[in-house]
């Protein structure tokens, strides 16, 4: 009897959940790029690393690990929107920023980090948000100069959507690497599921839960480097959009990623030819958060 109680409880929850959903307006996703927006954003991200080398199946010393820190102050402005062509040209400005390594309670900056400060990207958006072109801040340092924002814009759905349904976006790309000896191929899927509607700092926004995955392999085009590698990830987590621009109002995410890569190597101690295979593997995990500010900060406190 009091397994019957709490299934027909279930049932009716459900049941109460699935009207209620569906009495709420379904919202439309959609962006809008006015000339002259501007939002100013800081992201912060937390996280851990593990590394594990190997040379020809043997460990090789212990397994190191180190925390991770950083936090970006930036600001998107849409400076020209054309009406004609959809297309809108996005400045992304940045304020100071860092990024530090902590290994063994010894705080390491990232000397290359502060460079971008003040240092402005520039990326063309058709209506959907979908990246048609971007341009990186130049002279650029090495460890920065691969930033991506062909996917900075979540691509929203055709319809309409009420609480609890939710749209897939699938990609495939295949990248060079700085030098182009390296090519990555990435194939990943993403879902979104709308959950509900919410106010954030006087915005009507449409909170909506993220749960992605991305397969990578590292294939290298020149004979003479030898060298391979896997990148498995997965991102869960929820964001916010504004329901007048479409524009990300914050996000906080959880990022797993695996790492394995492969290379051979000479080695004092390798087999008669004088070479081994050294695998490294690395695991990582970030917390990042993405909100609003009050504008780009001169200092980070």
């Amino acid at each position: 009897m009091k397994q019957t109680r709490v299934l027909l409880l279930a049932l009716f929850l459900t049941v109460v959940t699935t009207v209620f959903a569906q009495g709420e307006e379904p919202v439309a996703l959609k962006y809008n790029f006015s000339e002259g927006t501007v939002n100013d954003f800081v992201m912060t991200v937390k996280g851990n690393v593990k590394v594990e080398i190997s040379s020809n199946g043997k460990k090789i010393g212990n397994e190191s690990a180190a925390e991770i820190e950083s936090r970006f102050d930036y600001r998107h402005e849409v400076v020209e929107s054309d009406d004609e062509t959809g297309l809108s040209t996005i400045e992304i400005t940045y304020g100071p920023a860092y990024m530090n390594t902590i290994l063994n309670g010894q705080i390491i900056p990232n000397p290359d980090v502060p460079f971008i400060e003040g240092k402005t990207a520039v990326l063309v958006v058709n209506s959907k948000g979908e990246v048609e072109s971007y341009t990186l801040p130049e002279e650029m340092p090495a460890s920065l100069g691969a930033a991506d924002f062909s996917r900075i814009f979540v691509k929203f759905p055709d319809k309409p959507l009420r609480i609890g349904e939710a749209w897939i976006a699938d990609s495939e790309s295949t990248t060079p690497g700085r030098n182009e000896q390296v090519l990555t191929h990435t194939v990943s899927r993403a879902e979104y599921t709308f959950v509900g509607r919410e106010v954030k700092a006087g915005r009507q926004c449409a909170r909506v839960r993220l749960n992605s995955k991305s397969d990578s392999s590292i294939t290298s085009n020149d004979p003479a480097l030898d060298l391979s590698g896997k990148v498995g990830s997965v991102v869960t987590g929820e964001l916010l959009f504004d329901l007048d621009t479409g524009y990300p109002v914050c996000s906080e995410t959880h990022t797993n990623i695996n790492n394995r890569m492969e290379t051979l190597a000479v080695t004092e101690n390798g087999p008669e030819d004088g070479k081994s295979r050294i695998v490294t593997d690395m695991q990582t995990y970030l917390y990042t958060v993405i909100d609003l500010s009050d504008g780009l900060q001169e200092e980070i406190k």
